[in-house]
């Protein structure tokens, strides 16, 4: 939790002392107390993977290396289909890594699924930057 931050609120318009906010106009002049905890958000994407059963492993094993979260996996024909969450920074960079890992025959689909806390490492280093 961020430190309390208290400030005096109000506005001169047109002469007349107005507060911010419409519903609390009777409350001119007063001591507003505002409390700020700002948090990083990231993007994080439904992502399906379709991989031979022989290159599962390694798929699974580069999800978790993105800070993936593995949510299951089910058949689909002779190829496995692994269901998973991931930060959208993460992955950059992933089809050439998954076709690598299963000799080309794997492939992925992802969409837009939430916005997640971004971890303390991942906040750090936007706020250095």
């Amino acid at each position: 939790m961020g430190t309390p931050l208290a400030m005096n609120v109000s506005v001169v318009v047109c002469g007349q002392l107005r507060c911010l906010a419409p519903p609390c106009r009777h409350w001119k002049g007063t001591q507003f107390n505002l409390i700020a905890d700002p948090q990083l958000l990231e993007p994080v994407m439904a992502v399906e993977v379709v991989t031979p059963a022989e290159s599962l492993s390694g798929c699974i094993g580069d999800l978790n290396r993105r800070r993936g979260l593995v949510r299951g996996q089910s058949l689909r024909g002779t190829a496995i289909v692994v269901d998973a969450q991931v930060p959208l920074s993460e992955m950059f960079g992933y089809i050439g890594q998954l076709r690598a890992l299963s000799s080309g025959r794997a492939s992925f689909s992802m969409l837009f699924e939430q916005h997640a806390l971004a971890p303390r490492k991942v906040r750090d280093a936007v706020a250095i930057a």
